[in-house]
């Protein structure tokens, strides 16, 4: 998410915020918000191992396992055989990985309860078993975070990726040395070309030595094809004609959740915890200052060329922290305000970084049609300009060194240059294959959001005019902006119904799921406002039920609370639409939350009133996003392929079509909760 969305998951990170939401953050990744075990309960929840690590050989029933390999036939087999099964799934990945790109970049996303390190190719493909992933936690008062421990946890992740980099190379290289080992066994004629054929088997490779197709059902059942994932040819010949290299890290990106703040002293050391945009207390700042810009005559002027004046923004908290008297004397210590990805790059090379434009937006200072930190409202605040970075694009790369100690620490990187951080919220975005206009991108995890890129027409004067005010507006660049909405409580609502409405463990979220599909769209007369998180955009402050009746059972608050979610981004969709072109949109839509659900899926095309495609391939669109984007700065023409691309463990996107009766329900549905919602805003 911004914030949340990966969210975030790759996406949510963070109920609290839109964290790009999220690592989900934007991607909704950020937490599985719909498979869990409830408080209290002694069931477990069996998680299936990540996508991408290698993943065991299974030992076959009617023989004990050594190392992961079947050893019922051992004593038959010949060592050629068996080093042909051993090296098998490893040869597979390394020669699919060759093939696809020498291209490759280290993506770091910034969330708001982690951080996470992948290595991502031109295509949008992960290397498969290299990530880190290291948490952070926000103080529960200030909604803030230490910027020692996040440094340590951004170095931590790192660290991670790297080490699984170095032992995927090393085992990379030991099965390079097999090959050729087995290579000159063959050419000296004491072995078969066909490394993994077996008498009378249909083999991963034909009598012949010619390669069989890459499909699982093809592969002899000594070589436990259900792992044989890419492709299952252990042919000597063919494995040595791709000789190993490692992939060369060429640069790093960088996304991280919006509205970061981190204020630095003289000696380039923070002197304030990070700010976000989570804080409440930010509520009442906002309404303040648009009351004194309002007296003075340059409210819709203010707002017309940064963003709405809402608590989520920078705005609203340093006016916060120029009334406080107990915060006043750590802000007068500030040199320099930097946001969050600013900061820690400036930490691990030595040297001040700018700020893209992507974050200076998201800060809601930023002038959108100069480009530049609005003096106006600096000066208003009392913030001297030169207390703020100067701007760079996305492309704009650091090309110098580390410090010491981080080259020392990550040789791989000593020459790859280092993006400057942008939005998760825009990273999700492109990680998705979103970049048209028309393309709206939906992200499920904690929370929810809904975003589309906008370009600006050289016809129109003022660009921003036709973005409706209670959508946000992110500018990329002067010529495109991301505009969109998201909700604080997104998968989180699903995750405290299942807690609190079926406690009786697995077996009874089961039921409950199954209860909740039997009831038709709309049925409860349940009305709801999932602002149960607080909702800065409107300012109401809690969730609401109403209609409630003795007859109203648990499946129907869970299924009335789950649509009130879509109904929410329902509203969004109608006012991004018109910004489409011809009105028409396509949507694409990925999360965990969203992953684990056929009926919200079905729910969010009924409300949408359009196809939806969910993408279970991008569960780290924002870490995939500032790969793409990071390549992009040195050169390559970096681009997420397939909207429709199958994921790593291997399910394919869904397209989910709306179903009439459920479109008029939810029709319905909708004019209610926004009838409620007025009334409450008004009161």
């Amino acid at each position: 998410g911004e914030g949340s969305t990966e969210g975030s998951t790759e996406g949510s990170e963070g109920a609290a915020t839109s964290d790009g939401g999220s690592e989900q953050g934007a991607d909704g990744s950020e937490q599985d918000a719909s498979t869990y075990a409830p408080k209290g309960s002694s069931a477990k929840v069996k998680k299936a191992p990540k996508s991408g690590a290698p993943r065991p050989l299974a030992p076959r029933s009617g023989g004990a396992g050594t190392q992961g390999l079947a050893s019922s036939s051992a004593s038959t087999r010949t060592a050629h055989e068996r080093a042909a099964h051993e090296r098998a799934i490893p040869a597979a990945w390394d020669q699919e990985e060759l093939r696809q790109s020498h291209s490759w970049a280290l993506a770091v996303h910034l969330g708001i309860s982690r951080v996470r390190t992948s290595v991502v190719n031109q295509d949008g493909r992960a290397l498969r078993g290299v990530e880190g992933v290291r948490p952070v936690t926000m103080d529960a008062n200030s909604h803030t975070l230490s910027t020692s421990d996040y440094l340590a946890a951004l170095l931590g992740s790192i660290d991670d990726a790297m080490g699984a980099f170095r032992a995927r190379d090393a085992i990379s290289r030991a099965n390079q040395e097999k090959r050729d080992s087995a290579m000159d066994t063959i050419s000296n004629g004491d072995g078969s070309e066909n490394g993994c054929s077996s008498v009378g088997g249909s083999g991963c490779s034909a009598d012949d030595g010619s390669a069989s197709p890459p499909d699982a059902a093809n592969c002899n059942t000594d070589c436990n094809a259900t792992e044989c994932n890419t492709s299952c040819n252990t042919n000597p010949k063919a494995d040595a004609e791709v000789k190993h290299e490692a992939p060369k890290l060429m640069v790093v990106g960088i996304c991280c959740f919006a509205m970061s703040l981190v204020g630095v002293g003289a000696d380039g050391d923070a002197v304030t915890p990070i700010y976000t945009n989570a804080d409440k207390r930010n509520s009442e700042y906002a309404k303040g200052l648009k009351q004194e810009l309002e007296a003075a005559g340059v409210l819709d002027g203010v707002q017309g060329r940064t963003a709405p004046l809402h608590a989520r923004y920078a705005s609203a908290l340093l006016m916060r922290l120029r009334e406080s008297e107990e915060e006043r004397a750590t802000v007068d210590k500030v040199s320099t305000w930097s946001t969050l990805s600013s900061f820690l790059l400036s930490s691990i090379t030595g040297v001040p970084q700018p700020v893209t434009i992507s974050e200076a937006s998201c800060t809601g200072l930023l002038d959108r049609f100069d480009m530049q930190w609005h003096k106006g409202l600096l000066s208003h605040l009392g913030i001297e300009s030169k207390k703020l970075p100067p701007l760079c694009s996305a492309h704009n790369l650091y090309e110098g060194d580390l410090l010491p100690q981080f080259t020392a620490r990550w040789p791989e990187l000593a020459s790859a240059s280092w993006a400057r951080g942008v939005g998760d919220y825009a990273a999700a975005n492109f990680g998705m294959g979103c970049e048209q206009q028309g393309r709206v991108c939906v992200s499920m995890g904690a929370n929810a959001s809904m975003r589309m890129f906008v370009e600006s027409s050289p016809s129109h004067k003022d660009p921003l005019a036709a973005i409706p005010p209670e959508l946000w507006c992110y500018s990329i660049s002067k010529e495109q902006y991301l505009v969109g909405g998201d909700l604080t409580d997104g998968g989180s609502i699903y995750a405290w119904g299942m807690e609190q409405l079926a406690a009786g463990g697995l077996e009874e979220m089961a039921r409950l799921q199954q209860e909740c599909s039997a009831l038709p769209a709309d049925s409860h007369g349940l009305t709801v406002l999932p602002f149960f998180s607080g909702e800065q955009n409107t300012g109401i402050g809690t969730g609401t039920i109403t209609g409630m009746t003795l007859n109203t059972s648990r499946a129907d608050l869970l299924l009335a609370m789950m649509e009130s979610v879509a109904l929410r981004l329902k509203g969004m969709f109608r006012q991004l639409r018109p910004l489409a072109p011809e009105d028409t949109c396509e949507v694409y839509a990925s999360g965990k939350a969203l992953f684990k659900s056929p009926l919200w899926q079905q729910m969010l095309a009924n409300a949408l009133g359009v196809r939806v495609t969910v993408q279970h391939s991008a569960t780290h669109a924002c870490s995939t996003g500032a790969g793409i984007l990071a390549l992009r700065g040195v050169g390559v023409a970096a681009k997420v392929q397939d909207l429709g691309m199958t994921g790593h463990a291997g399910q394919k996107s869904r397209v989910v079509s709306p179903i009439e009766a459920g479109v008029q329900a939810m029709d319905l549905a909708f004019l209610r909760q926004e009838a409620l919602c007025k009334r409450l805003i008004v009161s």
